[in-house]
């Protein structure tokens, strides 16, 4: 059902009666205004008409890169193993959850952030992410931090980032551990 429109438009009042209602004895009558309807209807239509192609399809590999690596990441830190295990290679992925299980067995991850993304080349579509995970062994509130570097690959023909690899590039010693350290 199509809302109705009005608005008052002015009027000769010299012929109106005293029994008229008020806006009328003021000069004024509702009349139906179709050209805003109009205009609406258009607007509606437009809008209906381009917001499928904003909401589907219109991603850039470096936006799939950043939802990619937030995505994996995040569920790492929360244990969805299989929500990280699917940005990986298929025939990797039972091993690699097998491992990860183990690992989160003895391992908290308390937090990550990711440090710095970098395109390997302008025109390449390959990726090296450097993420930082704050953890503790579940047997100890000792709060260690490692730096991992990240291989991502963007598979064309898929339209998605998948993860290579991934290799251990620094971790901090606990200060606990380093005055302890420099003592002995």
């Amino acid at each position: 059902m199509t809302p109705r429109v009005y608005h008052w438009v002015r009027e000769d009042v010299s012929q109106t009666s005293d029994a008229a209602p008020v806006r009328q004895r003021e000069g004024m009558r509702r009349e139906k205004n179709s050209s805003l309807l109009g205009c609406l209807a258009i607007l509606w239509v437009a809008a209906m008409m381009l917001a499928p192609s904003a909401c589907t399809g219109g991603e850039t590999p470096g936006q799939k890169l950043q939802f990619a690596v937030m995505t994996y990441n995040h569920s790492l830190r929360w244990g969805n193993l299989q929500a990280a295990a699917a940005y990986l290679k298929a025939d990797k992925r039972e091993e690699w959850l097998k491992r990860r299980r183990r690992l989160m067995e003895t391992v908290n991850l308390l937090d990550y952030e990711l440090v710095d993304v970098r395109h390997l080349e302008m025109t390449s579509l390959d990726a090296e992410v450097t993420v930082t995970f704050t953890w503790s062994t579940k047997t100890s509130n000792i709060v260690e931090t490692t730096s991992i570097l990240q291989t991502w690959k963007y598979l064309d023909e898929e339209k998605r980032w998948e993860l290579e690899g991934q290799k251990e590039i620094e971790r901090e010693i606990p200060l606990e551990s380093e005055s302890i350290e420099g003592e002995l």
